[in-house]
């Protein structure tokens, strides 16, 4: 006994079994030509189904488009040494200041610099103390420069005020 047969009680029957082939003993030529035709019935309705189904997907879907790889010198990038410490960390060298600013608390100056490390992009450069930059060789030149330069600056604009309050008077 199938399995079906003793789970539902009765044959299992399949859409190609709906034909009682006993009323006509012989396939005659005319009932080939009608599976024939719902089958191709069938085959079309399916296709259109899956047509509709692909048009709604090829709207949804963006094309991807790939760029095929040229080797070429251009494509070479020279990388910098970092000395690795045998505990697998690095010293991190300032290379640049970037800005400077000075931030007012309510009884304190805090001079900040902006310094780019080694090893990192201009977006990743830190904001770093003035006072903890200055134990760093490198940056003690920089910060000498930024000095006279704020100075300079300073004193163009006090000379600028003094011309100004001059003319005023006159």
């Amino acid at each position: 006994m199938d399995p079906y047969e003793a789970l539902y009680g009765r044959k299992y029957h399949t859409p190609l079994n709906w034909y009682e082939l006993k009323d006509r003993e012989v396939l005659d030529p005319e009932l080939i030509q009608e599976v024939e035709e719902k089958i191709q019935v069938i085959q079309n309705n399916l296709k259109a189904v899956a047509d509709k189904q692909k048009s709604y997907t090829d709207l949804k879907r963006k094309k991807i488009e790939f760029q095929r790889y040229r080797s070429g010198p251009s494509n070479i990038m020279t990388l910098e040494k970092i000395e690795v410490q045998p505990d697998l960390t690095y010293e991190e060298e300032p290379v640049q200041i970037l800005a400077h600013e000075v931030k007012q608390l309510r009884n304190k100056t805090i001079l900040l610099i902006k310094v780019l490390l080694r090893n990192h992009k201009v977006e990743k450069a830190m904001w770093e103390r003035e006072e903890d930059m200055r134990n760093h060789q490198d940056i003690v030149a920089m910060i000498r420069v930024l000095e006279g330069a704020i100075r300079w600056v300073d004193r163009t604009a006090n000379i600028e005020a003094d011309s100004l309050a001059k003319a005023d008077i006159g």
